[in-house]
């Protein structure tokens, strides 16, 4: 019977962990749809006590586990965040989770340690930054129509100037994910 179980946003729950170690699992994922994923302990064996476990996330070909967070007994489910730094919009790559069977006190270790803190930052910092690179798009974008009379500069916009912005950033996103991380 399976012990734990993931689901992707919009699919059904897997359950096929292979294990790879005495305390350690993975599951390859799909395509992800989403940013998000749901882990889970089925209930079908509780951790043993002073045990919990860690969920790891990886781009398979890397096979260098992210720490995303923990389940417990008392926390038997958690939506977890992808990082941006998995999704590729362009070309998928594979992921893998990782799950592993750590003490208490040392995933207490992992959630109040610096690394979570750092990881959670960066990824603000990314959504920052992704964030003031469309808005400088955007104002480059619209700086075109900026017309001239006289000595006053007037944006004079057409209707469809939106749609064509929009159009214009998500096939620039479907070509490069990372297109904001240039120039």
């Amino acid at each position: 019977m399976a012990v734990f179980g993931c689901i992707q946003p919009g699919d059904a729950p897997v359950y096929q962990f292979q294990q790879v170690g005495p305390e350690k699992w993975t599951l390859p994922l799909s395509v992800l749809r989403s940013d998000q994923l749901v882990v889970f302990l089925t209930g079908a064996q509780p951790c043993p006590d002073g045990k919990g476990v860690a969920v790891y996330l990886s781009r398979a070909e890397e096979q260098a586990f992210e720490y995303l967070g923990c389940l417990t007994n008392q926390k038997p489910s958690a939506v977890f965040r992808v990082p941006v730094s998995f999704i590729d919009v362009a070309s998928p790559v594979g992921l893998v989770l990782g799950l592993s069977l750590e003490p208490l006190d040392s995933l207490s270790n992992i959630e109040n340690s610096g690394a979570v803190a750092q990881q959670s930052a960066a990824r603000a910092l990314t959504h920052t930054e992704i964030a003031r690179k469309i808005a400088e798009d955007v104002s480059v974008f619209l700086g075109s129509f900026v017309k001239q009379q006289g000595s006053t500069d007037y944006l004079v916009v057409p209707a469809d100037c939106i749609n064509r912005w929009m159009e214009k950033i998500v096939s620039r996103i479907q070509n490069d994910a990372f297109w904001w991380t240039k120039r």
